[in-house]
């Protein structure tokens, strides 16, 4: 029988025969060694992020230390931010010869294990020296942050004379000392 077909089909079915092997082996070993490879690349990934843990746990405590440290696990009290904030507004005052308005008595929030306290004090003088004095207080080293600040012209009605105010609110964030037992 397979001496009456010709070569020309002999060579059509032997490449028949090689496509149809070709698929065969591919699917019996080529494809599984490839699926295998590249699940152990993926361990080998995974590998690599597991070791990695350590390191980015150590980050992490550092990260942690340092936000309780901005968040005032420090000594200071609440009344020792408002003096030393008043303080520093008072002598930068007499220096400059800017007007310290009025010092609003704190307010006072606490939410979950953090206080949050927010002063108010108010300023007159021109916009130049009120401007030095944002500068000052933001780069100095006072307990705080600003969180807002707001110009207001006033005009006194007796004397007729503009003046500029200005108002800031500096908040102070401190974790709370003793947790509550629930």
């Amino acid at each position: 029988m397979i001496k009456n077909i010709s070569y020309k089909k002999k060579f059509r079915l032997l490449i028949a025969g090689i496509i149809v092997l070709t698929v065969l082996i591919y699917n019996l070993s080529i494809k599984r060694t490839l699926d295998q490879s590249s699940f152990c690349s993926d361990l080998e990934s995974n590998l690599a992020t597991v070791e990695n843990i350590p390191n980015q746990i150590v980050q992490l405590n550092n990260q942690i230390e340092q936000l309780d440290n901005i968040f005032g696990k420090d000594t200071i009290n609440n009344n020792d931010h408002r003096s030393v904030l008043i303080n520093k507004c008072s002598d930068y005052c007499k220096k400059n010869n800017i007007r310290l308005i009025q010092i609003n008595e704190p307010i006072i929030e606490i939410q979950d294990d953090l206080t949050i306290e927010t002063n108010i004090i108010q300023f007159s003088s021109s916009f130049k020296k009120l401007l030095t004095l944002l500068n000052e207080l933001e780069n100095s080293n006072i307990p705080g942050n600003l969180s807002s600040i707001s110009f207001k012209k006033h005009i006194d009605r007796r004397s007729k004379r503009e003046s500029l105010q200005m108002k800031i609110y500096l908040q102070c964030i401190s974790k709370n000392l003793h947790d509550e037992k629930k």
